[in-house]
């Protein structure tokens, strides 16, 4: 046996020369490759245009159906005099309202994805609408983000219409790239961000 083990050699096992020698290795490798960057490119430009597609849809339906200032003057007769909530509104108020603040989810969620720039994979992008307030000398901050948290936001700081109307500006900021922030009194102010 261990005669064996002395005359075993390594390169008489395996001939490397006859297997890297041929060229045909290396086309095939460079070809793979090749191919694997094409398929790169083709995804990221299909995402591109899935995602321009779909915003292009959400800008249409936000100058038809779902306009912010429309919303206003509709729901404007179905609330009680001098409130500014979610939970003053009727039945049918709420119901547009509650649509409105669906199709505006989904609208931030995408354009906040493809403000972000990830083209080569989907990364689930969160918009957070934040509220920051002084509170005993120190600043406060309260995180609103979905529909329910739209919700509570209008209830919670009687502003339902000057939310309605940051919602409705709010993509067109995001895609700019700009900071955008309202007042909802002396001492609170409502901006957002991306997570």
């Amino acid at each position: 046996m261990l005669e064996i083990l002395e005359n075993f050699n390594i390169e008489g096992f395996i001939d490397f020369e006859r297997w890297l020698a041929p060229p045909i290795l290396y086309y095939i490798i460079g070809g793979l490759a090749a191919l694997f960057i094409v398929f790169l490119i083709v995804m990221m430009g299909r995402r591109k245009r899935y995602f321009k597609k779909t915003l292009k849809k959400f800008q249409k339906l936000r100058v038809k159906k779902f306009n912010g200032e429309r919303l206003i003057d509709r729901i404007d007769k179905k609330r009680k005099a001098g409130s500014n909530t979610f939970k003053t509104l009727s039945a049918s108020g709420k119901k547009r309202v509650k649509q409105y603040f669906n199709h505006k989810d989904k609208e931030l969620i995408f354009t906040a994805i493809y403000a972000s720039g990830s083209k080569l994979r989907y990364k689930y992008r969160n918009v957070i609408l934040q509220v920051s307030r002084k509170k005993n000398g120190r600043l406060v901050i309260d995180d609103f983000s979905r529909t329910k948290g739209f919700k509570r936001l209008a209830n919670k700081y009687a502003s339902l219409d000057e939310l309605i109307l940051y919602l409705d500006e709010l993509p067109i900021k995001m895609m700019d790239g700009q900071t955008f922030e309202i007042p909802l009194d002396e001492e609170t102010k409502l901006d957002y961000t991306i997570k």
